[in-house]
């Protein structure tokens, strides 16, 4: 399970996005990159 890709990597299947992206660990960095990512497939699901 430790060579899976981290969960924000990981293939999604679905254009349906809805609820909140919660923050409670890690930095600034963190919440950069997962905002990111959510943004980015948004984008290519519209």
């Amino acid at each position: 399970m430790d060579d899976e890709p981290i969960t924000e990597r990981r293939p999604v299947t679905g254009p349906l996005v809805f609820g909140y992206l919660r923050h409670t660990t890690g930095g600034a960095n963190r919440l950069t990159a997962l905002t990111g990512c959510l943004a980015e497939y948004c984008v290519g699901t519209s």
